[in-house]
């Protein structure tokens, strides 16, 4: 029962942990964003 009590504790993202997720996040997309342009173009 504790296990299951740290375990969702531990789930639960500080808003530093948040922060850093949403710019990763922000940085993965626009990476993502300029490989698929780069395909598109190459395709044509």
């Amino acid at each position: 029962m504790i296990g299951l009590l740290v375990f969702l504790a531990s789930c639960i993202p500080s808003p530093t942990e948040l922060a850093q997720s949403n710019v990763f996040a922000l940085k993965a997309h626009r990476f993502m964003e300029a490989n698929s342009n780069r395909e598109n173009t190459a395709g044509i």
